[in-house]
């Protein structure tokens, strides 16, 4: 068995763990946000430990790891360029799994635990990312909510804290999300696209989501178009064509049409429909629109509970709908002013995407419990931005009522009905 109690290693992510406190202690934050983050640090500690109980997937990384390890502390890279030293024929994907476990494991050791401690910090730093774009994006707004959702829901600080694909997702696709916020409306293209690049390692597909998404948030705003605006968009459009090709001629090994995608989708779903969790696919069709994001966002059921994981799914689903709901008005709100809003025509379009896509490649509901985390950030961005919405629309209408011309009641447009007496003609005062 592994040495999974290995001082050293686990000494040295508290350590980590330690700093990354100290250094949120020192930021102008309110003490409210201090605890939050605090407490997260700590969750992912507690999530390392239950996830490694339960482990599949990471034993193969942890191996691999273990033998990439050997290389790299030697300062011998030939593993990333060597095929006889991959795991599988490409060098993306499981392979690069890999790399990531060893590039670790050659600073805390051969430890089962503290390799998942070290990971549960990594997909902490992505969820990290997302809360800066949140600030960034809805400037004045209340922030604590939208830290409270990605840093302490359960389903966030326990599935990416593994030696597995969603650890590193969630740091590539927060990495991404952070740089599309930037800085004042501007996108940081350099930083989107070194998340993208982790993110293509991992899972390609997911950029072709991505990528879709913020060219449709491109083509969408509002505002007056300049010829400056126009050069970028078409930029970024012919940009995220030649990505979302190239990520999809990846996926599907060079060939890119409706009936390679289909048999991909078909594939997929056959190969990850087994086990006790497994449930009826939704295929491909109208109806798959419908039932993917059920599959997703709603199941498991609690009465399709058949154990304690599936279970806590079910129960912490429960809560986030209810929560939605007591929210509903805040959530209209964003979902009808999502084409005024930068962060919003971009969240939106990429929930709707990835939910439908991840619904017709999975029937198996606890892969999907593992990949739908990766949505959650976002979908709770789109939950919060609703109070800045409805925020920013009382405010402009405050601002109209005071700018609004005073009318008397000798003014044709006054909002009382004269009667009587008062509806012969009047006269202004004399001055």
């Amino acid at each position: 068995m592994f040495s999974s109690n290995d001082p050293l290693a686990i000494s040295l992510t508290i350590a980590v763990a330690f700093m990354l406190c100290a250094i949120v202690s020192a930021m102008r934050l309110p003490s409210g946000v201090k605890v939050i983050v605090s407490l997260a640090v700590a969750l992912r500690f507690a999530g390392a430990y239950a996830r490694q109980l339960m482990a599949a997937d990471a034993i193969v990384y942890f191996r691999w790891g273990e033998t990439y390890a050997y290389y790299f502390s030697r300062l011998d890279f030939s593993p990333l360029i060597s095929p006889d030293l991959w795991r599988s024929q490409s060098w993306y994907g499981t392979n690069f799994m890999g790399y990531i476990a060893g590039l670790v494991m050659t600073f805390v050791g051969s430890s089962w635990l503290g390799t998942f401690f070290a990971f549960g910090l990594i997909s902490f730093l992505g969820l990290v990312a997302y809360a800066i774009a949140y600030r960034r994006s809805f400037p004045g707004a209340p922030y604590k909510a939208y830290w409270a959702w990605i840093f302490l829901l359960p389903s966030l600080w326990f599935w990416p804290s593994s030696i597995g694909k969603e650890s590193v997702m969630m740091v590539g696709l927060g990495v991404a999300t952070l740089g599309f916020a930037g800085k004042h409306g501007r996108s940081n293209w350099a930083v989107v696209l070194a998340g993208l690049a982790l993110t293509f390692c991992i899972r390609p597909q997911v950029v072709v989501v991505f990528l879709f998404a913020a060219v449709l948030s491109a083509w969408l705003q509002f505002e007056a178009w300049s010829s400056k605006k126009v050069l970028q968009a078409v930029a970024l459009f012919v940009f995220g064509c030649a990505g979302m090709w190239f990520a999809l001629s990846t996926t599907l090994d060079g060939e890119v049409d409706a009936e390679t995608v289909e048999k991909y989708i078909d594939s997929n779903a056959a190969r990850n429909n087994n086990g006790g969790s497994s449930v009826e696919g939704v295929g491909i069709g109208p109806s798959s629109i419908v039932l993917a994001p059920v599959n997703v966002l709603f199941r498991p059921f609690v009465w399709e509970a058949h154990n304690l994981s599936s279970l806590a799914s079910a129960i912490e689903l429960l809560f986030i709908w209810g929560l939605i709901f007591v929210r509903r008005r805040e959530v209209i709100a964003a979902v009808r002013m999502w084409r005024q809003h930068r962060m919003l025509r971009f969240a939106v379009p990429f929930v709707t995407f990835y939910v439908v896509g991840l619904g017709m490649n999975l029937s198996n509901l606890g892969l999907l419990a593992r990949q739908r985390v990766l949505v959650f950030p976002l979908l709770f961005m789109i939950v919060e931005a609703g109070s800045y919405v409805r925020q920013r629309s009382k405010l402009a209408r405050v601002r109209t009522l005071r700018h609004r011309p005073q009318l008397y009641p000798w003014q044709p447009n006054h909002p009382l009905p004269l009667k009587g007496v008062l509806a012969r003609p009047m006269h202004p005062p004399h001055a």
